[in-house]
């Protein structure tokens, strides 16, 4: 405030020298009565002092008026028409020169105007800038500390004031652990509010896609959080947002009373739209829910895949073997269809509980895919190369024999061009024999791009071309442009690759094996396999 009055000061008092100087004007010192003088010349005499240029009596005037800061008393009021501490009033500031009147407070309140104008628009920048880099917030951090040495004093000191994080949250005790429910509304606008090149109107349907799993804190602790996740995935596709979060030893024992406030909300929003920003309220539609295969269960509370009714797409029996594995050998079985939700609930079927998603008015078989990440890529995939390991060790148990040079071999060819792959791959992938620690990236590079290289030379003619028909048919069902030709060419190969499964692996068609006579059928419907997957694309 102090800084602030005397600059103001300085100002006016620059701009009257500068007025007196260039055009006829009137000037009086605080100690004279006003007085109007007709010409420079007398004006001149008023203020002139032997010896004393005209710049120099003005700086003398001026080093006499202004008071330092210590003298200043803060908050002093400035009355209005004159500035504090007697220097010149308004009246006199004010010039009628040719051509016009000029107001010099009004020439300062514009210039107030325009700083504060800067700082909101550097405030608006730093936010957005923020957001487009994904910036941590160390980085982000360091940067508002050196902005304002730089002459920027207005800045805050912590990212969290500047991007107004929320830092109080309300949390309940629900279904045996501590419950946080953040809004939907909420993250769509957070999420929404990112997308800088995307035009929203009132007209627009946004499509939503919705993630439910569980995941632990820490390797070796029981402690464990299941977040409900959200992005739009048509028109366009947004950031993911958290719904909601919970956090316990164990996941929630009632998963109706977990998803029952994200459900009150969800109804609202399907009658009355949400709105995403000022004056633009959109129509909100559920595009699917994607978990893995015990999320899935929970959450439709339905049986789980060792079950003999374990399938959530077709009414196969399940066959339990002595190496204790629940197995799904026929793949001609009754599709199921979202119809036997509304069906009364019968002891061993299927369903055990109905669930409180079928307020949404969901498909709740058609609109929940199968996540071929865990499926395929964490589930199949691995499982085939840990039998290739253990074909050396138990060949009695397998119908075909794994050398131990076949292995070798195996081992140095992944090895050797994992670390020729391009740097689009995220991560390089590990030996075979590393298998059961591969990411879901290493099992895709493996499918897709090693293996129908390397296993052409290494495996039995027939075994390799078992596993093509896998390699090929993941293939066309990743990519936008195979798709469309050969998604009926992709179901029949997928469908003999489980039916050939026990000839080359043993009598192990267990969920994840089976499971994929349906993949197709989910990829007809909501497109590539990785637009309905946990490996959502950033």
């Amino acid at each position: 405030m102090k800084k602030k009055a005397i600059i103001q000061i300085e100002q006016e008092h620059a701009l009257a020298l500068t007025t007196y100087q260039t055009v006829p004007a009137v000037v009086v010192h605080k100690n004279l009565p006003d007085q109007q003088v007709d010409d420079v010349g007398a004006a001149a005499s008023v203020l002139e002092e032997p010896g004393l240029g005209v710049a120099e009596q003005d700086m003398c005037e001026l080093e006499c008026v202004i008071v330092s800061e210590d003298d200043m008393e803060l908050g002093e009021p400035i009355e209005e028409g004159e500035l504090s501490h007697g220097w010149v009033t308004e009246k006199d500031i004010r010039v009628n020169a040719e051509g016009g009147d000029f107001d010099t407070k009004d020439h300062t309140d514009k210039e107030s105007d325009s700083e504060s104008e800067e700082e909101e628009s550097l405030f608006q920048f730093l936010v957005g800038w923020n957001a487009r880099h994904d910036i941590t917030r160390e980085a982000m951090k360091d940067l508002l500390g050196g902005l304002r040495v730089h002459n920027n004093p207005e800045l805050p000191l912590d990212p969290r004031t500047l991007l107004r994080t929320n830092l109080v949250y309300s949390v309940e005790d629900r279904c045996g652990g501590s419950y946080v429910y953040l809004s939907l509304t909420k993250s769509l606008q957070s999420a929404v509010s990112k997308m800088y090149s995307v035009q929203i109107g009132c007209n627009t349907e946004l499509h939503l896609q919705f993630n439910i799993d569980g995941l632990p804190v820490f390797n070796n602790s029981t402690q464990c959080i299941w977040p409900i996740l959200c992005r739009v995935v048509k028109p366009f596709i947004s950031p993911v947002c958290i719904v909601a979060l919970y956090a316990g030893r164990r996941k929630p024992n009632n998963f109706n009373e977990f998803v029952r406030p994200f459900v009150d909300e969800m109804t609202l929003i399907q009658q009355n739209g949400v709105e995403i920003s000022a004056g633009v309220t959109c129509r909100v539609t559920v595009h699917s829910f994607v978990c893995d295969a015990p999320a899935r269960a929970d959450v439709k509370r339905t049986r789980h895949v060792n079950y003999h009714q374990g399938c959530d797409k077709c009414t196969v029996e399940g066959t339990y073997t002595k190496e204790r594995r629940m197995t799904f050998n026929d793949t001609k079985s009754a599709r199921r269809c979202d119809g036997d939700f509304d069906l009364l609930l019968l002891p061993d079927e299927y369903r055990v509980h109905d669930s409180i998603l079928r307020d949404l008015q969901v498909g709740m078989v058609s609109q929940f895919p199968l996540d071929y990440m865990h499926l395929t890529l964490l589930g199949l995939v691995r499982r085939m190369a840990r039998d290739w390991q253990d074909g050396l060790l138990y060949s009695k148990a397998f119908p075909f024999h794994v050398r131990r040079a076949t292995i070798n071999a195996l081992q140095a060819a992944v090895v050797n061009l994992a670390v020729k792959m391009p740097h689009e791959f995220q991560h390089q992938c590990r030996a075979v024999q590393e298998c059961d620690s591969w990411k879901a990236t290493e099992a895709r590079q493996f499918l897709l791009y090693l293996g129908p290289v390397i296993l052409k030379d290494i495996l039995d003619k027939k075994m390799y071309e078992h596993f093509k028909l896998l390699s090929i048919s993941i293939r066309c069902l990743c990519s936008e442009e195979l798709i469309e030709v050969y998604v009926d060419s992709a179901s029949s190969w997928l469908e003999q690759f489980v039916n050939e499964y026990i000839k080359y692996f043993g009598n192990k068609s267990v969920y994840s094996v089976h499971a994929h006579c349906h993949i197709a059928d989910d990829a007809r419907m909501f497109g590539v396999l990785d637009k309905h997957t946990r490996l959502f694309n950033k």
